[in-house]
């Protein structure tokens, strides 16, 4: 029971030394990286659009402009994701369903 709890507080001092601010985010988005946060524990991506900052995991996305964002979820931790799978672009998405119709 001790080591299990004490690999999950090594997981999350490791996971805090790579975190990033919500600013520091949005700049490494900007040069082309995928970035993340979590929300109610699940992996959910930032994008931006325009003006709108999004906040996409699943099914679900939250359109926010930047002081919505920085209110709600600043003080969140985001990370780079280095594993980068197959992502489905708002953008394009927004695309794809306005075509259908």
């Amino acid at each position: 029971m001790f080591l299990q709890k004490l690999s999950i507080l090594w997981y999350y001092i490791v996971m805090n030394e790579n975190a990033l601010t919500l600013n520091e985010a949005i700049e490494l988005y900007k040069n082309g990286h995928q970035v993340y946060t979590y929300i109610q524990s699940r992996k959910t991506y930032l994008f931006l659009i325009k003006d709108k900052y999004i906040l996409k995991n699943g099914e679900t996305a939250l359109y926010l402009t930047y002081k919505e964002l920085d209110e709600l979820f600043g003080k969140a931790n985001y990370f780079e994701d280095e594993n980068v799978e197959e992502i489905v672009d708002p953008l394009k998405d927004q695309e794809y369903y306005s075509w259908r119709q």
